[in-house]
């Protein structure tokens, strides 16, 4: 039972590892203090329509970040003009208080899926807004985000 235990931690590092970054932009947080109106903005060209991909969300916070989670609006813009919105939790610790993300010093970051395994069916510039939509103005801790985009390995 230990190898199995063992495998399943290592499994999805090495996974990881292998990961083909194909877009990757981080906005900063001013001063660590996310306002309601200052939403970060990424942009990008559609990668290979024939390929999946996985869209991640790295969100750097302090270790002394109030919340175990926090709300945002996610906005996405096609290139078709199409809009598409959606209120997301970003957990950034389990019930207990332990951080979900990698954590040294005081700083922690956190890997949130948005999309796994999906595709980009339209060529072109898609834009994608995180909104930070918390009870509290300014949030105060959240330092960086980043969006990565990975192709999936066939």
């Amino acid at each position: 039972m230990p190898k199995q235990f063992l495998l399943l931690f290592v499994l999805p590092f090495l996974l990881l590892s292998c990961s083909n970054i194909v877009f990757e932009q981080v906005v900063e947080i001013e001063n660590g203090k996310w306002q309601y109106d200052q939403p970060a903005k990424f942009e990008f060209e559609s990668p290979d329509s024939s390929g999946r991909y996985n869209l991640i969300l790295l969100v750097d916070h302090l270790t002394d970040f109030e919340y175990q989670n926090t709300y945002v609006k996610i906005n996405t813009k096609f290139p078709s003009g199409k809009e598409n919105a959606q209120q997301l939790s970003l957990n950034l610790a389990d019930k207990t208080g332990r951080w979900n993300g990698k954590c040294s010093g005081e700083k922690c970051t956190a890997a949130i899926a948005l999309q796994m395994n999906t595709y980009f069916n339209e060529p072109g510039k898609y834009q994608i807004e995180v909104i930070q939509d918390s009870r509290v103005n300014p949030l105060v801790g959240i330092e960086k985000l980043s969006l990565q985009i990975e192709a999936v390995q066939k």
